[in-house]
């Protein structure tokens, strides 16, 4: 509610649906913008705003490398990225960080599934 404009990318129609049905349920339908298609196709579309965050929750497999290279291009402020899988965050992290743009500013685990060998790690990234 404190942003003022929230671009969200989903792959799957019915993740669009259910953004677009919690944004009018949560008072935001003006100020979310939803987009179904891939990423690495849709970011380059977006505005570059200098004070800006972006929020990657990727599948188990991660980020596809065009799509974080499209996101290095956008040059985001702040990276927040919520892994379910820590080896491909750690690949992730490798093109993020090898920019040069980005410095790992936290990192943490969480054991969302006792008695799983899962755990979700959260990262976050502020530009240099």
């Amino acid at each position: 509610k404190h942003a003022s404009k929230v671009y969200s990318i989903e792959y799957s129609k019915t993740a669009t649906q259910n953004a677009i049905s919690n944004a009018k349920l949560n008072g935001l339908k003006d100020k979310i913008e939803v987009s179904t298609g891939m990423c690495k196709d849709i970011l380059p579309k977006l505005p570059k705003i200098d004070n800006s965050l972006c929020f990657l929750d990727p599948a188990r497999s991660g980020a596809e490398p065009e799509t974080l290279y499209e996101i290095i291009k956008l040059l985001p402020k702040t990276i927040v990225y919520m892994s379910c899988n820590a080896e491909s965050l750690a690949g992730d992290l490798k093109i993020l960080l090898n920019s040069k743009k980005y410095k790992l500013n936290y990192i943490q685990g969480f054991d969302m599934f006792p008695q799983t060998k899962h755990i979700e790690v959260l990262a976050q990234l502020v530009r240099l």
